[in-house]
């Protein structure tokens, strides 16, 4: 496809922005599907212990992509999980395989178990029949376990999936419970989850050692990745606990939240930004691409495909020179290349190597 000198006359004002429009479309599909701006972003605020008491509720942040946030919850008062106003849900819970005998249960699951009985007695035989088949199950392991409550009872525990995760009987270590935690995400992936419930699973409520609990969510933090579908993830504090552990708890959560900014080579990244980025020139190029060619949907479709083909080399080469490089440096060239490409684009296309090796003499005859 050859382009022409810029003309004005190529499009009309309509036909102009008609196109343009398309790819601006695209962009902002990909933000209602993906309502997040930064992979991670971390208010200056800390987590408090007087306002998770007064609003159940906190929200810390965004983190590889995840929105974060503090909950208190008690699964034995009527409000449980009222703060949750869309379906997808699921809750962690754990349990312990001693290889001699069934799973042993966890406080939580067994409190879970009994609501299940006066809400849902299908779901309690189901699960009891569940957890009874030990063979082939390892620790490490996830367990998806769906929920099916009577419309009428799901406002009283408005969960769709038990995750059940399986330890080891005896001390949790923290390599198993990042470990464990990573296939929790990846099974809340695959199930489609919107909310995920993560109560601090291996950690004794009669600790004091507030390095249990920074522990804990350095594991969680370290197993979320970009990869995943964006969850809500709530790390649930149990209502019940005594004031010092509650303490204690927030206080190793922002230990490990304060650590985020300086560990995380992503802080400044957008959120799925070689996408992102992609659709925002792709909007410069067809629009400096208008006033050289006339926009028709197959031109359309060549510059777009031209453009992200383009840009999607240019990603991987700035991928490699910028290896060790901070990632505010990879941003930078990377708006600065794409931007270059969007704004030559007509030009770039017309270039030929075969021209730099013609020689001058070529079709001269002595």
């Amino acid at each position: 496809m050859k382009f022409p000198n810029p003309r004005w006359t190529f499009n009309s004002a309509w036909r102009r922005a008609i196109f343009v429009t398309l790819p601006a479309l695209i962009l902002l599909v990909d933000f209602v599907f993906f309502p997040i701006l930064l992979e991670t972003y971390r208010p200056a605020e800390t987590a408090d212990i007087t306002d998770l008491l007064a609003h159940k509720v906190q929200r810390l942040g965004n983190y590889k992509g995840h929105q974060v946030s503090l909950s208190i919850d008690d699964l034995s008062q009527p409000q449980f999980l009222n703060y949750l106003k869309e379906k997808r849900n699921g809750l962690v819970v754990s349990v312990f395989n001693d290889k001699t005998a069934p799973f042993a249960k966890g406080a939580l699951l067994r409190a879970v178990m009994q609501k299940l009985k006066e809400l849902s007695p299908h779901d309690y035989r189901k699960l009891v029949d569940r957890l009874q088949k030990t063979d082939g199950i390892t620790p490490g392991e996830v367990i998806s376990f769906p929920l099916n409550l009577p419309g009428d009872k799901y406002a009283e525990f408005p969960l769709d999936f038990l995750f059940i995760l399986v330890f080891e009987y005896g001390h949790v270590k923290e390599d198993q419970l990042t470990t464990g935690i990573k296939s929790v995400f990846a099974a809340a992936r695959q199930e489609s989850m919107s909310n995920l419930i993560l109560p601090c699973l291996g950690i004794n409520s009669e600790s004091r050692d507030s390095t249990k609990f920074d522990g804990f969510f350095k594991s969680v933090f370290a197993a979320l990745s970009a990869s995943d579908g964006p969850l809500n993830v709530y790390l649930s504090l149990y209502a019940q606990w005594p004031t010092f552990v509650l303490e204690e708890a927030v206080a190793g959560l922002n230990g490990s939240w304060g650590t985020i900014p300086t560990e995380s080579s992503q802080t400044t990244s957008l959120y799925r930004h070689d996408l992102r980025l992609t659709l925002l020139f792709l909007i410069v190029c067809v629009f400096v691409s208008s006033f050289f060619a006339r926009l028709t949907i197959v031109n359309f479709l060549l510059i777009t495909l031209g453009f992200a083909a383009s840009g999607i080399a240019a990603n991987k080469a700035i991928d490699f020179f910028a290896q060790g490089y901070p990632s505010t440096f990879r941003s930078v060239l990377q708006i600065l290349v794409l931007l270059i490409l969007a704004l030559g684009f007509p030009f770039i296309v017309n270039l030929s190597l075969q021209k730099v090796f013609t020689n001058e003499g070529d079709g001269e005859h002595g």
